[in-house]
């Protein structure tokens, strides 16, 4: 399907997008909180997994609550469970 008949723009390397946050919905953990880090998850994969015959260490960003600690989950209505 032709991404111009979907209204898509296609984008040049390098070229920036403008967002205007004021309509953006805030993110608040299930404990109120609406304040997060960022932290890595770590996992390795196997070297019979591996394309290089090596095991690989492999780092996820995750945002975590700055109070309770819980990842932030994406999709659930206001990251509660």
């Amino acid at each position: 399907m032709n991404d111009a008949k979907l209204g898509f723009k296609a984008l040049k390397p390098g070229e920036q997008i403008m967002v205007d946050a004021k309509n953006a919905v805030p993110k608040i953990c299930g404990c109120g909180c609406k304040y997060f880090i960022s932290v890595f998850a770590v996992s390795t994969l196997s070297a019979l997994m591996s394309p290089t015959g090596q095991e690989l260490l492999l780092q996820a960003p995750v945002l975590v609550c700055l109070e309770c600690k819980k990842p932030l989950v994406i999709g659930k209505e206001n990251g509660g469970e």
